[in-house]
């Protein structure tokens, strides 16, 4: 029988494997490059801590601890919003900006890998079954 939700984790470290390695010669972890390719996607200014846990589907806690290592790093920076002091806008440095059409390209090839490898119809079954895991919630 195969074991499917193996599979998915055994994929997803070598995805994290794969972002780390790229990572590493900038002095970054792969969850901090997911981490600037996600704010440097969305408008800038407006990025806030809460959709970075969200879109990471990570604890509050874990995210504060990724963004203040990012900040000692000089990869971000954290401003209050003009309405609201009690919440913070995460803005890329010039630091992070100078790596972040890597990240950029790195994860444009690894989507043009999949569509040359598999057809529309795969792909689209391949996201319906990561998208039940994703989802998927313990009662």
């Amino acid at each position: 029988m195969i074991n499917y939700g193996l599979l998915v984790k055994k994929a997803s470290r070598n995805v994290n494997k794969n972002m780390d390695n790229l990572a590493k010669p900038f002095g970054m972890t792969g969850v901090q490059m997911e981490i600037v390719d996600f704010i440097a996607s969305k408008e800038p200014g407006i990025t806030l801590q809460k959709e970075i846990e969200a879109e990471f589907n990570i604890r509050r806690s874990t995210t504060t601890g990724i963004l203040q290592r990012m900040e000692k790093e000089g990869l971000i920076r954290r401003e209050a919003l003009p309405d609201d002091s009690r919440q913070k806008m995460i803005l890329l440095t010039a630091k992070a900006d100078r790596v972040k059409q890597q990240v950029v390209d790195y994860i444009q090839q690894e989507q043009k890998l999949l569509e040359e490898k598999f057809s529309a119809a795969e792909l689209a079954v391949f996201r319906k079954v990561l998208s039940f895991y994703i989802e998927r919630k313990e009662g």
